[in-house]
């Protein structure tokens, strides 16, 4: 007796084994948005600034408190240490759902996360966490995972060439606006005079040629046994296109080109060693490390926040990879060390202080505004505006010998800028 055909849901969600896919896509992706999380932090001064929010649903806008900086921070950092430990497949079942609560309440509770790709990141997090939760040891992503995310990717390129769908766009009204890049528009004029249409013209055949593409694309993540190759190309050519372009958009074309590990052949990654750490003894080590993260930044001064929350970040690692004697010692301390020196070689730490003092200076708050510039010069004392900015507040405050000061260093530093000789001429006594 020959065995019933399965049915056609089955064949396409199992009828084949794309486990090997998941180990690379699940450290790629998850280390990324651990550093798509981390790269937020400058913009987390501004929240409840004013005791002013909107969030996502309008409904919960009169419920919920407005979110403050320093609960932001908490919960930003926790997502960074989560989406490391998902990243090397640690304990599934627990940090995967953990991660897609923190981030939806990160992203939905206030529109100061305007990055719609965040959208996308919640609805790849909730599928993958109900996914281990339905079929998963709490160490790998369940084999017919890939399926799931092109299906949903396939949605997205769908729903987004739908929308593009009106006269605006296909135009190429829309598109002459995102070009950013002088490159970008000068490769359009040149194709336009070539082509004998114009500027206009090529702009409506870009946009035509985009709307098409991203059908394209969703057909592609659905049938990729028989597209997968120019699925891929022609996909991960149109986000780096797009990030190369000069769009705003964050992080989302690094986001997307590492999804398209997902059009991979699977038999790549056959034999890969497993990036995957020690399970931490006892299971709740890695939980009380990652609170402990939240706590100290809720509570310490914003400088001394990172070195303790890296300590704490580094000793959760130590603790779950199990190493012993001097170099369990060490690694948090390196660790600490190693993330401490990444912060402080970036514009973080002095835009978290540069976006607070922004936002205070317009609602004149002018001691919180003070003391935030403060910050940015003693960070960064070759910052040309923070610089002036502070000398400007030390002017309203009738701080002039102090505002000279600065308004020289500036000078110093851009010497042929008309603004800092239009500020000195206006102090008194000169």
């Amino acid at each position: 007796m020959t065995e019933p055909r399965p049915s056609l849901w089955d064949r396409y969600w199992f009828s084949s084994d794309e486990r090997a896919l998941n180990r690379p896509l699940r450290s790629a992706l998850f280390l990324l948005l651990g550093f798509d999380a981390f790269t937020q932090i400058s913009h987390l001064s501004r929240y409840g600034a004013g005791n002013f929010n909107v969030s996502h649903f309008p409904a919960l806008d009169g419920l919920i408190p407005a979110p403050e900086a320093r609960w932001m921070l908490g919960l930003v950092l926790l997502q960074v240490v989560l989406a490391v430990l998902v990243a090397f497949g640690v304990q599934l079942r627990r940090t995967l759902p953990a991660l897609f609560a923190l981030y939806s309440v990160g992203y939905f509770w206030s529109q100061l996360d305007s990055y719609q790709h965040h959208y996308l990141v919640v609805v790849i997090l909730g599928l993958l966490a109900g996914a281990v939760w339905v079929d998963g040891d709490g160490k790998e992503l369940p084999p017919w995972a890939p399926r799931l995310l092109r299906a949903q990717i396939a949605i997205v390129y769908f729903w987004t060439a739908v929308t593009k769908a009106e006269p605006q766009w296909l135009s190429g009204e829309v598109m002459s606006r995102l070009l950013a890049e002088q490159w970008a528009r000068d490769l359009v004029s040149a194709a336009g005079d070539l082509a004998g249409i114009g500027d206009s013209g090529m702009y409506a055949v870009l946009a035509w040629s985009v709307l098409f593409l991203e059908f394209g694309l969703a057909i592609g993540f659905l049938w990729p046994e028989k597209l997968r190759w120019p699925t891929l190309i022609l996909g991960v050519a149109l986000h780096v296109g797009i990030e190369a372009s000069g769009f705003k958009i964050g992080n989302f074309s690094y986001i997307m080109v590492t999804l398209y590990l997902l059009m991979l052949p699977p038999r790549l990654f056959e034999g890969l060693p497993r990036p995957q750490l020690r399970q931490a003894r006892p299971e709740w080590l890695w939980l009380a490390g990652a609170l402990a993260v939240s706590g100290v930044v809720l509570i310490l001064p914003l400088e001394a926040r990172w070195l303790t929350a890296s300590l704490a970040f580094a000793g959760t690692l130590a603790a779950i990879w199990g190493s012993r004697g001097a170099v369990q010692v060490a690694a948090p301390f390196v660790a600490a060390a190693l993330i401490g020196a990444f912060h402080l070689g970036t514009d973080q730490l002095r835009d978290y202080y540069r976006y607070m003092g922004g936002d205070a200076r317009m609602r004149a708050e002018w001691e919180t505004a003070t003391y935030a510039y403060e910050q940015v010069v003693d960070i960064d004392p070759s910052y040309f505006s923070g610089t002036i900015r502070l000398a400007d507040l030390y002017v309203k405050a009738g701080r002039f010998d102090e505002a000279r000061s600065l308004y020289e260093r500036a000078g110093a530093l851009e010497p042929d800028n008309p603004v800092v000789q239009e500020r000195l001429r206006s102090l008194p006594g000169l």
